[in-house]
């Protein structure tokens, strides 16, 4: 008997270990930095946080000095001539865009927030319309989607694995912000 409650125990004890570890795991696999930004930017423009982390995810892994071979800027990977658009909509032409507000973790997250539900409006509240829309432009998704493709059947592969790794943050981020 005393054998039996031993086994048990270390049983218990490695699985609680093991779920421990998970967690710890999944907390670095999908942080949750820049929490007061998020919040602020979904709030001012109704988009759910888990859809802002999970972007901010897979465009540049958290990095606020990320750049990519496009030239797309910061933690949602702006581009500059997007970014003055967005600068232009949110501040009504008022004051002058410096390309280096997109560094900014304030500002970046702010204006690609608001290029989502810029997207998602454009796209009927599609989000994953909106998201092929974010990664290729709002042109080729567009055309997509008025041909009658399905995201699945979207001829980017690029695009289409954007999609999918989406989906995966989303969820996740969706499970870690309960917690």
């Amino acid at each position: 008997m005393k054998k039996k409650i031993t086994v048990f125990l270390i049983c218990a004890a490695a699985a609680l270990t093991l779920c421990f570890l998970y967690g710890i795991f999944e907390r670095l696999s999908y942080p949750v930095k820049f929490k007061d930004e998020v919040r602020a930017a979904a709030a001012a423009f109704s988009v759910q946080e888990n859809v802002v982390f999970a972007v901010i995810k897979i465009e540049s892994g958290f990095n606020k000095d990320a750049v990519s071979s496009r030239g797309a800027v910061g933690l949602m990977q702006i581009m500059p001539s997007t970014g003055e658009y967005i600068y232009g909509k949110i501040y009504k032409n008022t004051g002058v865009f410096d390309g280096d507000m997109l560094f900014e973790p304030r500002a970046n997250i702010l204006f690609g927030t608001y290029y989502i539900r810029y997207l998602s409006d454009k796209f009927d509240g599609d989000p994953l319309w909106a998201l092929a829309a974010y990664n290729a432009g709002e042109g080729n998704a567009a055309a997509w989607r008025n041909s009658g493709i399905t995201v699945d059947e979207i001829p980017f592969k690029e695009t289409r694995e954007y999609i999918k790794k989406f989906q995966r943050a989303y969820k996740k981020y969706g499970k870690l912000n309960k917690n």
